[in-house]
């Protein structure tokens, strides 16, 4: 903050977003100037902030938001993170894309066979 950030806007944004926080940049800017005590700083610093709260950012909606914060309040503490299926074949393979998330003879997340 003594170097002049007391806000950031976090990408991808909409217009309106960004409006928004010079809109009370303005603001803060106007009241920060008349502050004579940490009261009116601490106003001054509350214009900042958004009254209602944030839109989500785009590409995320409220259902997926909500479905993401249920499984990671839902998951053990300490519990580690799912484990990710590897493509099977060869990079560059027509079977490249299929997927496996077990095998019975090599075990959890190991590449099937391609040969049929």
């Amino acid at each position: 903050m003594s170097l002049g950030v007391v806000q950031y806007v976090l990408k991808p944004f909409a217009f309106a977003t960004l409006r928004d926080r010079l809109v009370r940049y303005a603001e803060f800017r106007a009241a920060a100037g008349e502050a004579s005590g940490q009261d009116e700083v601490d106003r001054a610093l509350a214009t900042l902030r958004a009254p209602q709260p944030a839109t989500l950012p785009k590409g995320l909606s409220a259902p997926t938001l909500e479905a993401v914060t249920r499984a990671l309040r839902a998951a053990p503490a300490g519990s580690p993170p799912p484990r990710r299926a590897r493509p099977s074949g060869s990079p560059g393979s027509p079977r490249a894309a299929i997927w496996s998330t077990s095998s019975p003879a090599a075990g959890p997340c190991a590449p099937r066979s391609t040969a049929r």
